[in-house]
């Protein structure tokens, strides 16, 4: 037992000779918050609501907690009352913010965050979560100009650096990404999300090993950590180490259900081992967490034209089309079934080079990518974009 949940265990004891005692209450409640354990910590601070009535602090904590326990609505019930009984405190219009901004309420995000700024022009966090804002509404130009200033202001704000260095990676300066990347990694050697960056900056650069190697660290840093898992899944596809790829995209699922890449990976695994069986369920299973995921769609139709289904390629081609104009592995199908429809030979070719050139790994990369050395485009963005705002939102947390 951690040395809070101890104290918090004992504390209880107390609090059972003088249940009314708000002192207690609140001393319980934030110990077991700062343990971590925040159902706990909900019941107390419920408990100490009822007690003292609405307080402003009471009421804060309560919205982070239901928060991180996926109860939005009451999370931003609680935050709006405590900013009613506290309209100047900056604290309480950021975490509303957040709020809005966790259940994907962005524009109202961004308003509250610009009404923080107003208060607060110079504070680099309210203007990081302002730029962030932007990027999720695609204002690329507002959400640079916030960055910038907050590089100004702090030069070496970390998750400032950060979103330079993935805004870098969007803008197709795959060069800057990574000397921002490596400089990072200079001062914060540990930190994960450099670390996974780096490894995406080499896969986008055919460097496995690379990626591999910095993969492994990012891994004995944080082991449980599912999008590690997922790029690993990918590293080691190139590798063409199918059965360690299928054991770490295996572990991203049990991780993180909900991520539709790592079904993808695993069906690709899957597929490039001939079980075609443990492919359509991994795909399918991506499709049902994300329906409008190109890359679950081409996967599909490459799994169908492996079983010589050909309508239902070009079908599950299009459909990916639909949803990703430039996915490369899409375009390489239907180009296959044409050619084969025309009665050319070199459709077995193409697929042969899509099922057996695993450098080719096909998650997530589109056309350009695979022209133009993985400038940025739709496709690519959204692998990258996707996993790294959810990142930076899921560790920034509520103040």
């Amino acid at each position: 037992m951690s040395n809070e949940l101890d104290r918090a265990t004992k504390l209880e004891e107390f609090l059972a000779q003088d249940p009314s005692n708000s002192l207690l209450l609140r001393d319980i409640a934030t110990t077991y918050q700062t343990a971590g354990e925040n159902k706990k910590a909900l019941e107390f601070f419920e408990k100490l609501r009822a007690l003292s009535g609405e307080d402003p602090f009471v009421l804060n904590s309560l919205g982070a907690l239901y928060l991180s326990l996926d109860r939005g609505e009451n999370a931003i019930e609680a935050l709006q009352l405590a900013l009613k009984l506290a309209p100047d405190e900056p604290n309480l219009l950021f975490n509303l913010g957040y709020a809005h901004f966790s259940l994907g309420e962005t524009e109202v995000a961004r308003d509250l965050f610009i009404k923080l700024n107003e208060r607060s022009p110079d504070t680099p966090e309210f203007l990081y979560f302002l730029a962030l804002a932007y990027d999720e509404l695609g204002d690329d130009e507002a959400s640079r100009s916030f960055l910038e200033k907050i590089l100004a202001l702090e030069p070496d704000h970390l998750r400032g650096q950060q979103f330079h260095a993935l805004c870098d990676l969007q803008s197709g300066h795959l060069q800057d990404a990574q000397s921002r990347t490596k400089k990072i990694l200079e001062r914060h050697p540990n930190n994960i999300e450099a670390l996974q960056l780096k490894a995406e900056i080499a896969l986008l650069n055919f460097d496995a090993k690379l990626a591999l190697s910095t993969l492994h660290k990012a891994e004995s840093v944080e082991p449980l950590e599912p999008h590690t898992q997922l790029l690993l899944g990918q590293t080691l596809l190139m590798l063409q180490r199918n059965k360690q790829a299928r054991k770490a995209f295996d572990k991203a699922i049990k991780l993180d259900q909900s991520s539709a890449f790592a079904h993808i990976g695993l069906g690709w695994a899957a597929l490039f081992q001939d079980d075609t069986k443990i492919a359509e369920d991994a795909f399918s299973q991506a499709i049902a967490v994300d329906p409008n995921q190109a890359d679950a769609y081409t996967g599909m139709a490459a799994l169908a034209l492996s079983r010589d289904n050909q309508e239902e390629a070009e079908r599950q081609a299009k459909l990916a089309l639909l949803y990703h104009s430039d996915n490369i592995t899409a375009r390489l199908i239907l180009e296959s079934i044409e050619q084969k429809k025309s009665g050319s030979q070199a459709a077995n070719l193409v697929m042969q080079d899509l099922l057996k050139d695993h450098s080719l790994t096909p998650i997530g990369w589109s056309a350009k990518d695979i022209a133009s050395k993985f400038q940025a485009s739709p496709t690519g963005k959204s692998v990258i974009n996707k996993h790294l705002r959810h990142t930076r939102m899921k560790k920034a947390g509520g103040k």
